[in-house]
């Protein structure tokens, strides 16, 4: 049965993020995950995304011994400066209005759409990818909180199509005012929470012992800005 849909703020206070299961009519999410599938098996418009010194870069998709190299590179950075903020995945590269990520994210919003109204959030845009997560990937602990921003990030929101090929890789860690939580990543699962200076969370990096099967946490995420 469907998670039980809150009507008011008061756990997203409590807990700094809403969780939300069987989030998408289950017809609707099978046909959009048989979609996400097909895009990362055939490996087409995906780059690796990569933050060391300096600014984030884009990389032709990157896998196997080149991609180990990369994580080596920035292990050794994160050792050097442990609260440098760095990054290692992969993002479906599309045209804005017309890829497959334009189809899946208005579902997302509008399954959140009685918390937007009991927020009073009004947007302008929305800024979301489709992105992959698998072996020596992870993303820094940080919090979206964006307030030097022309335009902040106001609402963030995820929504997961497959979880990695372990339990515990590419879950989502949360630490909001000293309170940590771990959200797995399963399928038809998403996450909705408000970025500000507590929103501390991250997705550590793969075990090695995963690299065997293709098969990363697969998942649609952004802000409304």
């Amino acid at each position: 049965m469907p998670t039980p849909r809150p009507t008011t703020s008061a756990e997203l206070q409590e807990t700094g993020f809403l969780v939300r299961d069987n989030f998408l009519p289950q017809p609707l999410f099978d046909s959009l995950r048989t979609r996400v599938l097909a895009a990362w098996q055939r490996k087409e418009h995906w780059r690796t995304s990569v933050k060391g010194p300096g600014a984030p870069v884009t990389l032709p998709f990157q896998q196997g011994p080149e991609l180990a190299a990369i994580a080596s590179l920035l292990d050794a950075e994160r050792a050097a400066r442990p609260h440098a903020f760095t990054y290692l995945y992969h993002v479906r590269e599309e045209e804005a209005a017309l890829g497959l990520t334009a189809r899946i994210h208005p579902h997302i919003v509008a399954g959140w759409a009685d918390m937007l109204q009991a927020l009073e959030i009004s947007y302008r845009v929305t800024q979301f990818a489709l992105t992959a997560f698998g072996p020596h990937c992870y993303l820094d602990p940080h919090t979206d909180f964006s307030p030097h921003h022309a335009e902040p990030y106001q609402i963030a929101l995820i929504l997961y199509f497959q979880a990695a090929a372990m339990e515990q890789d590419a879950s989502l860690q949360f630490d909001y005012m000293g309170k940590r939580a771990r959200i797995a990543p399963l399928a038809n699962r998403s996450v909705f929470f408000i970025p500000n200076r507590q929103t501390d969370h991250c997705v550590p990096q793969s075990p090695q012992a995963a690299a065997g099967p293709d098969m990363p946490r697969l998942a649609v995420s952004g802000w409304l800005i």
